[in-house]
């Protein structure tokens, strides 16, 4: 007897749940396709209590073909992005999205705002997960929250992000990354969905060193003092001295090592114009022409030339470092429906070709051929491969004492 493509024959009946017992259900709508089936249902509550924290709970009673016998199973999912909670007028709510390092702007999110007109979408740009969990923990509430490898601990510690479930994310097994184990917790469930990505190396003026660099180690040639930038992030500065001395492992480095950094650094304090606070304050040290040389990412470097200036990111011999950022969905979520809906988006070709066009790397292989030209080669989510992608080391504390001691310089 052949197993059956399509084990159901017909539906008796379904319920959806709701806290006060007054949840309505339209017929649902059975349909065959490929290899499959679907169910689809409408349903509606009076007083609105049908759950959109963790989302609808629903009972589906079902007739089986009588080709179907006892041991043999049949995968049952539910299409999270199909899945949304509309009020009375047929809108979805409301969403907050928190976003880190790199605000997007309309032109990321525009296409999802026209694509879900009825979703409202709000959006708080914090400087750090760090900012986003003290928020967080103060009561500020949002749906979606970016996440970063190199320091997502204080929303870890917190208890604020939640597992999610990758089968809900059409694009997830073809994403950069999505394979790596700092998505995951330790049970091996994934905590936040890759959605962007950016080498970090070198940032040199062209016009001022023609001959170019090619190490980390330049950063500290006294043939450049007064004229280099470093970024002001505690563990890249420390990570990008250690390797400049050797290090190979420069997010997991002992006490020993991190000292060892904090001291070169010290030794060379007078090797640098300014350390950094943001990607906006580093173009504009190139732009008023203090700096030639800083470590940077490429859509900082992007960003540069994109104002006229002649610069270009140079991968160092050393290796480049590479920060990976994706979205959460926060333990407190009110819109999980939503949630998964907005994460698709970011997931999609089209979204991650707009990424790649904005310089960074385009998570999504998909994505490449709608890149325009001239941003493939960094889009190109095959230059994380060689790259070494930036996690937070169990001893942050002591990076970010040693940073500490180096600005008081």
């Amino acid at each position: 007897m052949n197993v059956p493509l399509r084990p159901v024959t017909s539906l008796f009946s379904a319920t959806v749940y709701s806290q006060r017992g007054d949840s309505v259900v339209r017929p649902p709508d059975l349909r065959a396709v490929a290899d499959s089936q679907t169910v689809s249902m409408d349903f509606s509550s009076r007083s609105a209590t049908i759950n959109s924290i963790d989302g609808p709970l629903a009972a589906v009673l079902v007739r089986l073909s009588p080709t179907v016998v006892p041991g043999q199973t049949f995968d049952l999912t539910v299409d999270l992005g199909r899945t949304s909670l509309t009020d009375e007028a047929g809108r979805q709510g409301g969403i907050y999205h928190t976003h880190v390092r790199y605000p997007l702007g309309d032109r990321y999110l525009d296409p999802f705002r026209e694509a879900n007109p009825d979703l409202e979408l709000k959006v708080a740009t914090f400087d750090s997960n760090k900012a986003a969990a003290a928020k967080l923990a103060g009561g500020f509430e949002a749906d979606v929250v970016e996440v970063c490898t190199d320091e997502m601990a204080p929303l870890l510690a917190r208890g604020l992000i939640r597992p999610l479930d990758p089968r809900g994310i059409k694009e997830f097994d073809k994403l950069a990354f999505s394979d790596k184990p700092e998505v995951r917790n330790e049970a091996g469930e994934v905590l936040f969905v890759p959605a962007s990505a950016g080498p970090h190396g070198l940032i040199v003026d062209t016009a001022a060193i023609p001959e170019g660099v090619d190490s980390y180690n330049d950063l500290f040639d006294p043939a450049y003092a007064g004229d280099v930038a470093l970024e002001a992030t505690p563990l890249t500065a420390i990570a990008i001295t250690a390797m400049a001395l050797g290090a190979e492992d420069p997010t997991n480095l002992t006490d020993e090592q991190v000292e060892e950094a904090k001291q070169y650094l010290l030794d060379n304090r007078d090797n640098f114009r300014a350390f950094a606070e943001s990607d906006s304050s580093m173009v504009n040290l190139f732009k008023s022409g203090e700096v030639v040389l800083a470590d940077g990412g490429r859509g900082t470097t992007q960003a540069m030339v994109d104002d006229g200036l002649a610069v270009e990111w140079v991968a160092p011999k050393e290796g480049a470092l590479s920060w990976v950022c994706g979205l959460a969905i926060t333990s407190k979520a009110q819109n999980i429906p939503a949630a998964y809906k907005l994460i698709n988006y970011y997931a999609s070709p089209e979204a991650q070709a707009i990424s790649g066009d904005m310089g960074f790397v385009a998570m999504n292989p998909d994505a490449m051929p709608l890149v325009s030209k001239d941003y493939r080669e960094t889009a190109d989510p095959r230059t994380l491969e060689t790259a070494i992608a930036t996690t937070e080391p169990p001893n942050a504390e002591v990076y970010e004492r040693a940073w500490q001691e180096v600005l008081a310089q």
